[in-house]
């Protein structure tokens, strides 16, 4: 048996080779043998590359390479005796006291075991060391956090740039070592000193130094910490840099929604410079009412609202802030009452707001849209300036109210209401222009499809009587009428006729008969069904899809003809001696 085989060199001619199934197998067994001789040709270079390089540049206990055998141990399931190893290993390294065993189990292959002696404060420190710099990252932050790792070292290997960056940022960001973070808040390096600052029970002059740290990162990480030194916080709130102060402010928010500050520092931040921070004590749920007092009398008017709004107000205080007319401290009295009055539809209740003794709530029921309209009249002479003023800006405000309110001896008052007038007539003005403009537009629409059905009635008139005159009858029956469409003997009276036939096949069938003449064409081009339309603008390509479809079924039925060849272009129509085709009328119905 013989095979071919190709040649898939691309540069030469394309060739053909002729091989034997013997030769086949000779070919076969000869790559077999280079195979064999370029792995042995691979052993022995790896193992003279092993021998005489690699192996003298690599610690005794890490070999230059991997071998086949400890790659698949080191990835093969551990059996039950080897966990069962492992879980007594780590269970030692846990328990036991003896350095020496420590040390043996700190090199262990096994990271649990080697975390555990990381973790292990009898560990001795040149392992523990080892262990700080270990591949895992576990068994490194164990090792850190061990107060038996020398702290030097530690300091040595954080400061050493030949040192890993992964092992120096481990050191940083866990280390518990009060020297250690000391000089971590002293150094140049930005991104330590702010790892300095996130760390817990700070030295007291380390966080000296980050408090007043030229940097305002440093200030910034300080101050987002959610427990420092309380006497931090009311530093830092004060900062120069905003975003300092609002981090410290945020932070304090924090707290007292855990409800994790005392009345002692409730009362420091009530006598704070800062006002956002007087406003956390004067909020806060946990607010006494000695810090309450304090808040209650304070300067601004937002901090006595946050007290205003407190739920631990004594009735006492409240009696005092009751006096008080600013905007917040109303708003904090009565926020029940404010909700209520904004959403509310029922008239018997906006008509007792409308009385109420708050000018907050009467400001609230002035800009309902459903309070009555005598309501609104004894608002519109309300002895609060703020509610007359929000009433005059009101949207639904009757023109009665307004006319009134123009009049106001407060200018502010008449000054709103006269504008709120004049848009109100500006308003109107557009408003009728707008309905003028759309009726406008209504009667020119309606104008031209008035025109547009003149015209329409009139061409199909016209079209009619060129039918009447020109056109001949059709069949009765609707498929009669399809076949004549499409038929290239149909006349061109008839086609007129079909032209306007109520049957939009009929039509797309005339579309597309190559006998219609242009009179036929010119009344379907304003054909109202879209497929009439897109036959007689393809009118062409269907024309010679079915020539093209008419011929090749004529030669599929052609019995023979002496001068056919298999060389035929396929140029012939009904050529054939022997033709016996269908009618031809019935390649011309169209598709759908």
């Amino acid at each position: 048996m013989k095979r071919i085989v190709p040649n898939t060199n691309d540069s030469e001619p394309k060739k053909c080779l002729i091989v034997t199934a013997e030769e086949m197998q000779a070919y076969k067994g000869e790559l077999a043998r280079m195979g064999r001789i370029m792995v042995v040709c691979g052993a022995i270079v790896g193992a003279s590359l092993y021998v005489g390089g690699c192996a003298g540049s690599q610690p005794v206990s890490k070999p230059a390479y991997t071998s086949a055998s400890q790659t698949e141990t080191k990835y093969r399931p551990k059996t039950n005796a080897e966990i069962q190893q492992i879980k007594t290993a780590r269970q030692e390294a846990r328990q036991t006291t003896d350095p020496k065993l420590l040390s043996k189990l700190s090199k262990s292959s096994n990271y649990e075991i080697r975390m555990e002696a990381a973790a292990n404060p009898h560990t001795p420190p040149q392992a523990l060391l080892k262990l700080a710099a270990d591949e895992d990252g576990l068994v490194r932050v164990k090792a850190i956090h061990n107060p038996n790792t020398p702290t030097d070292q530690l300091s040595q290997m954080l400061w050493d740039q030949n040192v890993s960056e992964a092992i120096r940022e481990d050191i940083a960001d866990y280390t518990n070592n009060e020297t250690l973070i000391r000089q971590m808040a002293a150094s140049p390096d930005l991104n330590i000193r702010c790892k300095a600052a996130l760390k817990q029970n700070l030295p007291a002059d380390a966080l000296k130094a980050l408090v007043n740290d030229k940097e305002d990162d440093v200030r910034e990480t300080l101050a987002s910490k959610v427990a420092p030194p309380f006497e931090t916080w009311m530093v830092l709130v004060n900062d120069p840099v905003e975003r300092v102060r609002d981090t410290a402010i945020h932070c304090l928010h924090v707290l007292d929604g855990r409800g994790n500050l005392p009345e002692s520092l409730l009362l420091v931040m009530a006598g704070s410079p800062n006002k956002e921070v007087r406003k956390i004590a004067a909020g806060s749920n946990r607010a006494t009412d000695h810090v309450l007092t304090i808040s209650v009398r304070d300067q601004d008017e937002w901090v006595r609202g946050e007290a205003a709004g407190n739920k631990n107000l004594s009735p006492y205080l409240r009696s005092v802030l009751e006096k008080d007319q600013s905007w917040s401290v109303q708003e904090g009295l009565y926020r029940e009452e404010l909700r209520k009055a904004e959403f509310s539809r029922d008239e018997n209740y906006l008509r007792g707001m409308a009385t109420h003794q708050s000018h907050a709530v009467r400001s609230t029921v002035a800009k309902n849209s459903h309070t009555p309209h005598e309501s609104l009249l004894k608002l519109a002479v309300d002895p609060v300036d703020s509610v007359r003023m929000d009433l005059a800006i009101s949207g639904s405000v009757p023109e009665e109210c307004l006319e009134i309110l123009s009049r106001d001896s407060n200018p502010k008052v008449r000054n709103l209401a006269r504008q709120t007038i004049a848009e109100g007539i500006a308003d109107e003005e557009r408003r009728k222009k707008e309905r003028i403009a759309r009726e406008k537009k209504y009667l020119e629409d309606q104008e031209q499809k008035r025109i547009a059905k003149e015209k329409k009635r009139a061409a199909e008139k016209k079209k009619r009587e060129f039918v009447r005159k020109n056109g001949a009858p059709a069949a009765s029956d609707s498929e009669e009428r399809l076949k004549q469409a499409g038929d290239p003997g149909t006349s061109e009276a008839v086609l007129i006729t079909l032209a306007i036939d109520p049957d939009y096949e009929v039509r797309s069938a005339v579309a597309i008969n190559p006998s219609s003449t242009e009179r036929v064409l010119e009344l379907l081009e304003d054909d109202p069904n879209n497929e009439v339309q897109w036959f007689l603008e393809h009118r062409e390509e269907e024309l010679a899809r079915i020539r093209y479809n008419s011929h090749d079924r004529d030669l599929l039925q052609c019995t023979g003809c002496i001068g056919c060849t298999s060389a035929c272009t396929c140029g012939c129509i009904m050529q054939c001696i022997a033709y016996v085709g269908d009618n031809y009328a019935d390649q011309f119905r169209p598709r759908f």
